[in-house]
């Protein structure tokens, strides 16, 4: 008897040790699970972030215009290993970077070389996006500059140029850094007309290699005389939609070449140059938003937002995967039959001709033999 009442006491020490070792053990692997989930994460938001930096340098590298700056942002759909799947699966989650580059020695050069020249393309505003491994989006528009041009990267203008005749009054508004306006702002706001508006040639602005045809050819740039100075007109509502566009460059007519970056760049515009017909466009107006932000006495919200959209689709579907469990001679084996595909779907939201806002899309779907593809 005593010798069964030993023999249950440890067989019962036993069976709790062994519950208390897969216990730990579960714990263990879920806590190392967490630490691989975490370090690939920070692994690949470095790369990510480090690799936008380049590219959007180098894109930067091959425009002409002042400033030269190119932002872009990249996603990329990496998978991670989830402890908890019983398929050992590995989903993919989006790791995203941004990069935002100026490459100039000259951040005050000029467009065009002389007024009646066309401004490139590729030197509009514009937000580039490289979503790896999804198709590109037919509604994509801008041209990745030059040498940089990469088949991944795709992008939409922020802003059109355009080429009008100056209206009979405009907008200006010109810093004051030390606040000697009535309002104490930092910006002066003044109604100019068109007959106090002077031109002058500007200094450098004209190649050597590029002569003007005609006087009305050269690059001038519009001034007006504020409390006994000279105002350059850089900034000013020019088509009086009460926001600013950049002034680029004048004419002795008085004709204006400037940047649009707002509303009236959808419309059917005859003063467009650049995009010709703006089918798609991103409104830098919407690309943030902050509770209480209105554009024209309308409060914003989410959906009104633009650019790429945090939120995206993801769909898993099983065809017939299964774990088969195998015993014989005593052996007890398993194998893991993955029938499966993930299909991602990322969306940009932009404005299409006529205003009204549209989803882009930019999928890509993994299929069964990308599954453990880990790049």
């Amino acid at each position: 008897m005593k010798n069964l009442i030993k023999g249950h006491i440890l067989l019962k020490n036993e069976g709790q040790a062994f519950t208390e070792l897969a216990i730990f053990g579960s714990i263990l692997l879920f806590c190392v699970a967490m630490l691989i989930q975490y370090g690939l994460e920070a692994n690949y938001q470095q790369q990510v972030q480090m690799e936008a930096f380049r590219k959007a340098q180098k894109i930067a590298f091959y425009k002409d215009g002042p400033g030269s700056s190119t932002s872009l942002v990249i996603i990329k759909d990496k998978p991670i290993p989830d402890p908890r799947d019983q398929w050992g699966y590995a989903e993919r989650y989006p790791i995203m970077g941004s990069g935002n580059v100026v490459w100039n020695t000259n951040l005050q050069a000029e467009y065009v070389k002389s007024f009646s020249e066309t401004p490139k393309a590729k030197d509009l505003p514009t937000m580039y996006f490289e979503v790896d491994q999804a198709n590109k989006p037919q509604e994509a528009s801008a041209i990745v500059p030059g040498e940089a041009k990469e088949d991944k990267v795709f992008g939409f203008h922020t802003a059109t140029f355009k080429r009008i005749n100056c209206p009979p009054e405009i907008t200006v508004v010109f810093e004051d850094p030390e606040r000697t306006n009535p309002e104490k702002t930092e910006y002066i706001e003044v109604k100019v007309k068109v007959e106090d508006i002077k031109v002058m040639r500007i200094e450098g602005g004209f190649g050597e290699e590029v002569e003007a045809v005609i006087s009305t050819d050269l690059i001038m740039y519009p001034y007006f005389i504020y409390k006994g100075m000279k105002r350059r007109i850089s900034d000013a509502d020019v088509d009086g939609d009460g926001k600013l566009e950049q002034i680029i460059a004048a004419n002795q007519l008085k004709q204006l070449l400037y940047v649009d970056a707002h509303d009236s760049v959808y419309k059917n515009d005859p003063g467009i140059i650049e995009p010709a017909s703006p089918a798609h466009i991103i409104d830098t107006d919407y690309t943030s938003i902050a509770a209480g932000d209105k554009i024209d006495g309308v409060e914003l919200k989410p959906e009104h937002r633009q650019g790429m959209l945090s939120d995206f689709d993801k769909t898993i579907q099983h065809r017939g995967s299964q774990i088969v469990r195998t015993e014989a001679a005593g052996d007890v084996t398993s194998a893991t039959k993955l029938d499966v595909t993930q299909t991602v779907v990322h969306k940009i939201r932009l404005n299409n001709a006529n205003g009204v806002p549209i989803e882009v899309p930019a999928q890509f779907t993994i299929n069964k033999g990308d599954l453990y593809n880990w790049k």
